[in-house]
């Protein structure tokens, strides 16, 4: 593997094997600036989880003291593509303000449509058990 976006990025695919796996870029806003080549993939429902996962590729090169190295995962009910942007928007707070386990950060909206949550808490990703979250 080439640098540690590549590793994270074979890691997901590992994990969500036989799930239909599609990456997005996103560079608009501050992102590009934190993290050059940012990436999300989303998986398609399938035989580890039955919801859409998107998962950031690249956070973990922030590496911030005390944080810890992530990346950021979230699971909806449905496709819904502005979850690419939102990935990119927790990253991109994340190179600013070191975000943690426990972490909970406003979003500015709901993060589904006709949802009341408009916060994110940072935790394990506890649906998809240990294996993941390594």
């Amino acid at each position: 593997m080439s640098n540690k976006k590549d590793m994270v990025l074979a890691h997901y695919q590992e994990f969500f094997e036989d799930h239909e796996i599609e990456t997005f870029t996103w560079n608009l806003g501050p992102i590009e600036k934190a993290i050059r080549g940012f990436k999300v993939l989303r998986a398609a429902p399938g035989p580890r989880i039955n919801l859409w996962p998107y998962c950031s590729i690249g956070a973990s090169k922030l590496g911030h003291e005390n944080a810890g190295l992530l990346e950021f995962i979230v699971h909806a009910p449905t496709e819904s593509p502005r979850l690419i942007e939102m990935l990119a928007m927790v990253t991109s707070y994340h190179a600013n303000y070191a975000l943690g386990i426990g972490h909970t950060l406003p979003i500015g909206e709901p993060w589904l449509n006709n949802s009341a949550c408009d916060h994110w808490l940072i935790s394990n990703p506890y649906p998809l058990g240990p294996e993941l979250a390594i």
